[in-house]
């Protein structure tokens, strides 16, 4: 499901006009060598780019993209025009080849030592003593696109090359601060925690404060010059995965608060939406512990929240508990139908200022966001959050069109489309064809050549479907769903993208594991290698919600293998099935609880291992009661509990082979207390004692159906114990 945090802009905002016609202008009247520096974002750039190629057509543009740090730029730039006359050459990533990290720790500790010419690199070095042969060799204009920051550096430290510059060209960005003024608390708090360390005695630190704080330093400036570009921030992060955690989670909100406690109302909400976009940024990072960055991305948006009082700041007090609830629907930590009861209360509160009528785009974006929490909503009956869920994405698409909102209505209706596969109510034929309906209207946006990720999302889900769907001969339609998931596979591969990875394994294992054509065994064994695939990402440290569900897949593959021992198959199932129960207790998941205990309940009835088939049908049981409470309906209730009667009966039938009659009867007669005709004989439901008609005549047939299953029960229950 797509989740949305921030939407790319697709063209120049009104203010970013005027520069861009600026830029325009001189790239037009430029003849010969030149150097312009575009001060821009990587958002902006992508954008300046693309509409410079579209509006300059009469000159040859292109762009030299630097990857990795380099000595020696004119060797690069020469190569490039080499036998291609080039007009117009953009220059992107020189900020890779710069000793930004040693200039930001030299500022940091003395402001006049950072214009010391030893700290130089060798690049900026090359550049300033090169200048006249770029002059003399290039007939091109030279256009560095830089961030802020790094053209603060450019001017300091290769004053020779700058001057040379035909022009400077700088474009507005959402957040114009520099945040080393705000790095004192840094200095402070690193100073009076090595007091504390010291006055404890402290000797083994793995990570020391100060690390900590540097790996800040560096977030929130790559945050704040590099807004909209991820690949940068990530980089930062991957190699100090090991430094993501509960000390980094204290240390960011503590010089938050410090930080924002001497500030101007102007001041601090630029701090705090650094931040804010930082905590957001971390929350999606594909690489590391999941559990650890979406807590940090709590500590950092609920402390945001906490400088962000909705009299001051209405629409940015919604911003921020729209995003808070993103997270707490993905959080790994805590009980998680309590985590998504306070993700749907966020996105209601953010809905009391992001209305319909005063904001239709944020409404239909957080209605959206609503509806997909509602589909993965524990408690309260199923059915009923499916339908709510399902209204929410009908209504956002009524601001979402196609028409003027293309890419979200495409999200929408993939959205759409999961709700749809997993309704219970109305026919499951129907509901499948619309869920297909839905996956089909997205792909009409979401193409491969424009959208990569997202059609590979949206194949993914149409196989779900496919692979559920009744119309139609079911071995083509696991067929198709067999191919919808290796195309899926062909952009989520597990280097780039290691979660939608492990997720487009552990559903094609299940179509493998379905399958009807080709030979049993060879599926069977195929479904059991992507499961395994699966758990190389899913494991349990890092995401123990998906090794239970892809593990628990695991335990029904073996069960069902042809190949290797029946015995040894059999033990890993079982082995298998009791792991996932860790994860899936009654009280956390009574859902998921049932329907894995019930699993291995009738595994082992099957089996004839009675004690096993015992102990699980009594923690789904357990599970029942629990899930039944957190119902309101009482139709809903008895619809739980009518789909737990075969437990029930099978527990009886185990205690029967057991010979404990005395626990057999008991649950004979659990039964009967568990039903409707009970609560209605004792007027629960109608208080005045005046039941209609209608459910007089459903009482008395139910209550005849009970008699003769009672009756039937104790008299198998009766002629064991005399035979």
């Amino acid at each position: 499901m797509s989740n949305i945090l921030i939407n790319q802009p697709k063209s120049f905002r009104s203010d970013e006009q005027e520069v861009y016609r600026k830029l325009k202008r001189a790239l037009s009247w430029q003849e010969g060598f030149g150097i312009l520096f575009v001060q821009c974002t990587p958002v902006q750039e992508s954008l300046i780019i693309k509409q410079v190629k579209q509006d300059i057509t009469e000159q040859k543009i292109d762009v030299l993209k630097l990857e990795h740090s380099i000595d020696n730029l004119y060797d690069l730039i020469e190569e490039k025009v080499k036998d291609n006359p080039i007009d117009i050459l953009f220059i992107s990533g020189i900020e890779k080849s710069l000793a930004l990290d040693n200039y930001i720790k030299r500022t940091l500790e003395n402001p006049k030592i950072s214009y010391q010419r030893d700290s130089i690199s060798p690049l900026l070095g090359h550049l300033n003593w090169q200048r006249e042969r770029f002059r003399d060799d290039f007939n091109c204009c030279l256009v560095f696109t830089v961030r802020k920051y790094t053209l603060k550096y450019l001017v300091r430290r290769a004053p020779d090359f700058f001057d040379w510059r035909s022009g400077l060209i700088e474009f507005p960005v959402d957040r114009d601060i520099d945040l080393l003024q705000y790095y004192t608390p840094f200095q402070r708090y690193i100073e009076q925690e090595k007091r504390q360390e010291a006055s404890k005695e402290k000797k083994d630190i793995d990570n020391p404060q100060e690390e900590y704080f540097s790996l800040l330093e560096k977030l929130l400036l790559l945050e704040s010059e590099n807004h909209g570009d991820l690949q940068f921030l990530y980089s930062v992060v991957k190699s100090n995965t090991d430094k993501l955690d509960n000390s980094f989670a204290e240390i960011l909100q503590q010089w938050l608060l410090d930080t924002c406690s001497e500030l101007n109302s102007e001041e601090k909400e630029a701090i705090v939406g650094i931040v804010e976009s930082l905590c957001l940024d971390i929350s999606q990072f594909p690489w590391g512990r999941l559990s650890n960055v979406l807590e940090i991305a709590i500590t950092g948006l609920e402390t945001v929240l906490k400088l962000r009082p909705r009299e001051s700041f209405p629409e940015q007090w919604a911003t921020t508990l729209h995003n808070l609830a993103y997270v707490y629907s993905n959080r790994i930590f805590g009980n998680k139908a309590d985590n998504l009861e306070k993700a749907i209360a966020y996105y209601h509160n953010a809905l009391e200022v992001r209305t319909r009528e005063a904001f239709p785009e944020q409404w239909a974006t957080t209605i959206n966001n609503l509806a997909i929490a509602y589909t993965q909503r524990i408690r309260g009956y199923r059915g009923d959050n499916l339908e709510k869920a399902i209204r929410y994405y009908s209504e956002a698409l009524e601001v979402r069109t196609c028409e003027y909102f293309p890419v979200d209505w495409a999200k929408t209706q993939n959205n759409l489309g999961n709700a749809y596969i997993y309704r219970v109510y109305g026919d499951k034929k129907e509901n499948l064809e619309k869920a297909i309906a839905c996956f089909n209207r997205s792909l009409q946006i979401y193409t491969k050549e424009s959208f990569p990720q997202d059609w590979a999302t949206t194949q993914n889900n149409l196989a779900n479907a496919y692979r559920d769907i009744i119309k139609g001969d079911k071995a083509d339609n696991i067929e198709k769903a067999i191919a919808c998931y290796q195309n899926a596979l062909q952009i989520h591969t597990r280097d780039s993208l290691p979660l939608l990875w492990a997720k487009a394994q552990n559903n094609l294992a299940n179509a493998y594991r379905d399958r009807i054509k080709g030979d049993k065994a060879d599926n069977i064994e195929k479904a059991i290698a992507c499961y395994k695939n699966a758990l190389e990402v899913h494991t349990r440290e890092a995401l123990p919600l998906l090794w239970a569900e892809t593990l628990n897949n695991l335990g029904v593959a073996y069960s069902i293998r042809i190949r290797g021992k029946r015995a040894d198959n059999i033990e890993k199932a079982t082995d298998i099935y009791c792991k996932t129960l860790q994860i899936w207790t009654p009280e956390n998941f009574p859902l998921e609880s049932f329907k894995a205990s019930r699993r291995l309940g009738d595994f082992g009835f099957k089996e004839s291992n009675w004690q096993l088939a015992i102990q699980a049908y009594n923690i789904a049981i357990k599970a029942v009661e629990i899930y039944r409470s957190w119902v309101i309906t009482e139709t809903s209730r008895q619809k739980i509990l009518s789909q737990a009667i075969p437990i029930y009966h099978n527990i009886i039938q185990s205690y029967i082979n057991l010979g404990q009659r005395d626990k057999a009867i008991k649950y004979v007669e659990l039964i009967n207390s568990r039903t409707l005709v009970e609560r209605l004989a004792n007027r629960d439901l109608y208080l005045t004692g005046n039941i209609p008609p209608i459910i007089i005549q459903k009482l008395d047939r139910l209550r005849r159906e009970s008699t003769i299953e009672q009756k039937r029960l104790v008299q198998s229950a009766f002629a064991l114990a005399n035979g």
